[in-house]
């Protein structure tokens, strides 16, 4: 993989389309969770938490507002006795803590549900904008792409699965979920070139188009390094308008080389299995000359 060559083709896509690459890698670093400052991910299940976290600390300060409320009306029942007071306390802290929770989980849930109905969705018409962009100038309604044509149900469905596999492999120890996340690397690419793709078969072909190359991917990634310090330094603006756009066009540069490369694999792994198997030749055994020979004198 020439990483020199993948980024001057993405530099000739991406600036004859500027605006236009600029707004969609905007919109798929949001959606991904990117932060403006980081490559796409699969992170909709802990974007959902972090949605939930910020709804439950801006409502925070009424639900205690609330618990005070419920402190005050507590006190007469109790008397004004220290037992009564401790009492009326624990009864607001527990009525407020179980809203907190209960806010947080309803925001989580909707996190979650938006990121599995919309944001699956949109990455994919994102990824397919850079892919076509990378032929000839695109307009932006190929964002559209997965809620179109009756595949948007399969579009939810692999999307879900390849975030769940990830999610579960997340829980040992983190560092299989990192590997899992770049096996699956080329999934939402994959739909964004056939979306009634099966889940199971378009994770087993971005594993087998990922074999022996996520560490190719990831040096990738790091070769933006630099780029992200400097978008840092000045508050994402670099990150918006040069590095996000110029690493997604490197990217959908990187799966057009992998494809290749993987149809090569195919091709030749379809002839070796269509080859015939030699047959055996039968033994022939002493016995065998023996009863022949006997044959012929006979």
């Amino acid at each position: 993989m020439n990483r020199v060559y993948l980024k001057e083709r993405a530099k000739v896509a991406f600036k004859r389309n500027y605006w236009l690459c600029v707004l969609v890698a905007l919109i798929l670093a949001v959606i991904t969770g990117a932060s403006l400052g980081s490559s796409a991910g699969s992170r909709s299940i802990k974007d959902g938490y972090e949605r939930g976290r910020q709804e439950s600390s801006y409502r925070y300060e009424a639900r205690m507002k609330e618990s005070a409320n419920v402190l005050d009306a507590a006190a007469p029942i109790y008397g004004d006795t220290e037992l009564g007071e401790k009492v009326a306390i624990a009864t607001a802290i527990g009525v407020g803590v179980f809203v907190v929770i209960i806010i947080i989980l309803i925001a989580v849930a909707i996190g979650m549900a938006i990121s599995v109905f919309v944001t699956n969705v949109l990455e994919v018409g994102a990824r397919k904008f850079f892919l076509d962009n990378s032929a000839e100038p695109v307009k932006i309604d190929a964002l559209g792409y997965g809620f179109e044509g009756g595949h948007y149900l399969n579009v939810v469905k692999v999307g879900f699965m390849k975030n769940l596999y990830i999610f579960l492999w997340s829980l040992l120890f983190i560092i299989p979920g990192i590997i899992k996340s770049y096996e699956y690397y080329y999934v939402s690419y994959l739909l964004a070139e056939d979306p009634n793709l099966d889940y199971k078969k378009a994770l087993e072909m971005s594993k087998e188009m990922t074999d022996g190359h996520k560490w190719d991917i990831f040096v990738l990634e790091l070769s933006f390094l630099g780029w992200r310090i400097l978008g840092a330094i000045t508050f994402q603006m670099v990150n918006i308008f040069w590095t996000n756009p110029y690493q997604y066009a490197t990217e959908a540069e990187l799966y057009l080389y992998a494809k290749d490369d993987y149809r090569e694999f195919v091709e030749v792994k379809k002839v070796e299995e269509e080859k015939p198997v030699a047959k055996a030749k039968p033994k022939t055994t002493k016995t065998t000359k023996a009863n022949t020979k006997k044959k012929t004198e006979k």
